[in-house]
């Protein structure tokens, strides 16, 4: 497989082989630049800079893409319940049908997996590649520290939370840790930064 990593705002990941997989939603030129079809879009979170370009990018596509994210997540990535935030302005996210998934796993295919994994947000996931042995992990980790945790939504959730998900995602065999902002972590990177907890 194919990965095409975007930087925007922040990254986001296209990933082709028979089907074509976009992660996050931050960048349409790059998007459509790389790709002449999409047919999977998945939503680590539905904060402005991961869904910013999701409209447009699915508005493009005469065959749409199917949304995923999970199913704590979809009012806010359909643009049906506004978040309030000071730095992005969440009332520019245009309405959107999304398909959320309820529980702790999700499987696209026999290789691809969705995993739920609170902390940054409640309805964050995680997406697992098995046979390439990666994972995405949106901004639960965000290089050498966990995603920020502090916002004042309703939506937060605690450092425990990101700490069992870490946790989670750590039994899964993969090789390295894609990062909705910065470079890739490796398996042992993630291993060495839990143990100082």
């Amino acid at each position: 497989m194919e990965i095409i990593e975007i930087k925007n705002f922040s990254n986001s990941y296209l990933l082709k082989s028979k089907s074509i997989y976009l992660i996050d939603a931050n960048d349409k030129e790059n998007v459509i630049k790389n790709t002449k079809k999409l047919d999977y879009i998945f939503i680590t979170h539905a904060h402005y800079d991961h869904i910013c370009e999701l409209y447009n990018i699915v508005s493009y596509f005469n065959f749409k893409p199917k949304v995923f994210c999970h199913e704590l997540e979809r009012k806010y990535v359909e643009g049906l319940k506004i978040l309030k935030r000071n730095f992005f302005d969440f009332s520019r996210v245009k309405k959107i049908y999304v398909e959320g998934f309820v529980g702790e796993k999700f499987k696209i295919n026999r290789n691809i997996e969705l995993i739920h994994t609170p902390g940054h947000t409640k309805g964050s996931i995680s997406i697992f590649l098995k046979k390439e042995k990666i994972i995405f992990v949106g901004d639960l980790l965000v290089r050498n520290r966990f995603g920020t945790l502090d916002f004042s939504d309703e939506r937060n959730e605690s450092l425990d939370l990101a700490k069992e998900s870490l946790k989670k995602i750590i039994n899964l065999n993969f090789r390295y840790a894609y990062l909705g902002h910065g470079e890739a972590a490796t398996k042992k990177e993630i291993k060495n930064f839990l143990s100082c907890f």
